[in-house]
């Protein structure tokens, strides 16, 4: 009996993740098919993904965009659109803006 117990604990040897690119996420909220939050998320997410690439004017370009999709929903979900200003200044800082 304690050996199947064991038995049934044993890890999987496949670990299998789905989901959307990232890349596909941000050109849906891009074309401004998204919530404040899930735009908010992704666009943080795209922007972080080009910053440690290097790509530090794509990524405010990126943040900018995204800010300037979501700032008519500031009073509705302020959350959101808060992170993505201070995604935004983060980046803007760095650069030296």
């Amino acid at each position: 009996m304690l050996v199947l117990l064991m038995l049934l604990q044993l890890p999987s040897p496949d670990i299998i993740v789905s989901g959307k690119r990232l890349a596909e996420e941000y050109a849906t909220c891009h074309r401004g098919s998204c919530t404040p939050l899930r735009d908010a998320q992704v666009s943080i997410a795209f922007a972080e993904l080009q910053f440690r690439e290097g790509r530090y004017l794509d990524a405010k370009h990126t943040l900018s965009a995204a800010v300037a999709r979501n700032r008519t929903y500031a009073k509705t979900a302020p959350k959101p659109v808060a992170a993505l200003y201070e995604a935004y200044a983060t980046v803007a800082l760095y650069e030296g803006d």
